[in-house]
């Protein structure tokens, strides 16, 4: 995806990652700042980049990183992001590390001789995703409004224990978010869902991902731009990914039809696969 891609993005998601956002994770910090540029400069051929960086009220750096997985590897390298981050802007940094489903023990401190590194962790994976998400749609399906915490919840679905893949579990949360009727809560949701998906969603499934977003206000932002291109064969998997969990959800033909734009053969088509 294109660095100004990114950058549309992080301006939506700084308002969605708010201090009621972070209570859901269970952290307490003070009011943000400012967001910071979350790709890092630094003596070599590329760039690194972290998942989420701000600057608190406090004079202090809150850094966050979401992982599906986990390995000493790991820590090595948020030691040598914060380092840097540390270069960058001379404050003090907080690390935390959201794990999903699946992970409930990792390191979080290593001695490194004359500098021992410390993040802490958080973990999200017991969280009952697919209750959950039975909540938030049927909710947006009686056309009520998501509340701070419900919206919270959505972006981190994902990263919940479901019975589902976690790219069907993204391309879920996607789905909701793009019947969000508030514009800039579903550009919050939509931007942080492709945010941290590029952690854990193959090429392929990003593209179906995109092609989820199609049809919302916030693809058409990046779309005008030129910053994402060759996308149309995501864009149909995606629309059809879309059909396909519509039905599964029990909506009728004609509304699929309407939604997705596909022909009733089509649908039909989908239908028969199912059974």
């Amino acid at each position: 995806m294109h660095r100004n891609s990114k950058d549309i993005l992080f301006r939506h998601l700084a308002k969605l990652m708010r201090e009621q956002f972070f209570k859901l994770l269970g952290i307490e910090v003070g009011k943000i700042q400012e967001l910071l540029p979350s790709d890092l400069p630094v003596v070599q051929t590329h760039d690194l980049e972290v998942d989420y960086l701000c600057k608190l009220e406090n004079g202090t750096l809150l850094h966050l990183e979401f992982q599906t997985t986990t390995s000493e590897e790991l820590i090595d390298r948020l030691m040598l992001y914060d380092s840097f981050i540390y270069n960058e802007w001379k404050l003090p940094i907080a690390t935390y590390v959201i794990y999903g489903a699946g992970i409930n023990d990792a390191i979080d401190t290593k001695n490194y001789g004359s500098i021992t590194y410390q993040v802490q962790n958080i973990y999200i994976g017991h969280r009952d995703g697919d209750h959950i998400f039975k909540q938030l749609w049927n909710k947006i399906e009686n056309g009520e409004e998501l509340t701070d915490e419900e919206m919270g919840n959505l972006v981190l679905l994902p990263l919940m224990k479901s019975k589902k893949s976690r790219a069907e579990m993204t391309m879920d949360s996607a789905y909701i978010a793009s019947k969000v009727k508030n514009q800039e809560k579903q550009n919050q949701i939509l931007a942080f869902l492709l945010t941290i998906s590029i952690n854990y969603l193959n090429e392929d499934e990003t593209e179906q991902l995109l092609g989820v977003m199609s049809m919302t206000k916030l693809y058409e932002k990046i779309v005008e731009k030129g910053y994402i291109e060759g996308m149309e064969k995501g864009i149909e998997k995606g629309i059809i990914e879309t059909a396909i969990r519509m039905l599964k959800e029990g909506a009728d033909i004609p509304f699929v039809m309407k939604v997705t734009g596909l022909s009733e053969q089509k649908i039909n088509e989908l239908l028969t696969s199912l059974k």
